[in-house]
Order: structure tokens, then sequence, then C-alpha cells
């Protein structure tokens, strides 16, 4: 019978891209949203009662900030190899860009 810290372990080093993508994906989320507090209550007062721009401006601001940490954090890790650093830029930047569409819409529109 193997030790719990040795499953861990085992579990871990099969998985350990997935732990990490999802580990920047968290941090790139909590930094974006500590980012737009700042950038929608900034906008809001420089744009006063102007909803439409201010959400233009966060949603913006949203997206620039998560892809952006997201893929430093990707490329921090190693997940993103730099001999393919323009593939894998493409191919992440596409499949967020796909997802992101969703929640910029909903964020915009609500």
């Amino acid at each position: 019978m193997m030790s719990l810290s040795c499953l861990i372990k085992n579990f871990y080093d099969k998985n350990r891209n997935v732990i990490h993508y999802n580990k920047n994906l968290l941090i790139s989320a909590i930094i974006t949203a500590i980012a737009d507090i700042a950038i929608v209550t900034l906008s809001a007062s420089l744009f006063n009662e102007n909803y439409l721009l201010i959400s233009s401006v966060s949603l913006i601001a949203d997206f620039i900030i998560f892809n952006s940490t997201f893929i430093v954090l990707l490329y921090k890790d190693k997940i993103i190899k730099k001999e393919r650093l323009r593939q894998d830029l493409v191919k992440f930047l596409t499949t967020l860009g796909l997802s992101e569409v969703a929640y910029l819409v909903t964020k915009f529109t609500t």
C-alpha cells in the first residue's frame, strides 16, 4: 500500500502542467479583478454618468491585463516553451479570446 504523500506526489507529477495552468488562471483572474476595481473607480470619476464608456474602458483593461498576466505566468512556469513561443501564444490567445467573448459580452451587458 502506498503512502498518502507518495500518492500526492504521483498525482502532482502526472498533472503538473494542468495544476500550473489552473493556478495561473486563478492568479490572473485575481490580479485582473483587483486592477478592475481601480480602473472602474477612476473611469467613473473621469467619465461621470457615461456608463457605455466606463464599460468599454473596463472591458479593454480586463482583456489586456488578464491575457498579458496569464501569458507571462505561463512563460514563467515553462508551460510555454521558448522555442515555440509564437505558436503557443497564438494558440493561447485564440483559445482565451474565444472563451473571453462570452465573458466580455455578459459583463458589458450587465
